[in-house]
């Protein structure tokens, strides 16, 4: 997840929702006015696929990440991302 430019208040509730609900992935990079780009959550399909896996091994790799990702992960970040913008005026 890349945090873009914008108002500072919108950044920092972002960041702020994503430490507070412990977002798998998530890199500790505060935003301030000079970081017009934040990387914030940062996520490797499988760290234990052989360097030698076939295209087949790869794809079901990735799909099984995405499903889980999907599944698991990203209402979490949504939900961490609605209730930080719920504090911003």
């Amino acid at each position: 997840m890349i945090l873009g430019p914008g108002d500072q208040n919108n950044r920092q509730a972002v960041y702020d929702a994503l430490v507070n609900h412990n977002i798998s992935g998530f890199i500790e990079n505060k935003p301030s006015p000079e970081k017009r780009w934040l990387g914030l959550i940062s996520m490797v399909t499988s760290e234990k696929l052989s360097p030698d896996a076939s295209l087949s091994e790869i794809s079901e790799d990735i799909n099984k990440f995405w499903q889980q990702f999907l599944v698991n992960e990203l209402p979490r970040i949504n939900k961490a991302i609605a209730e930080g913008f719920s504090t911003v005026d």
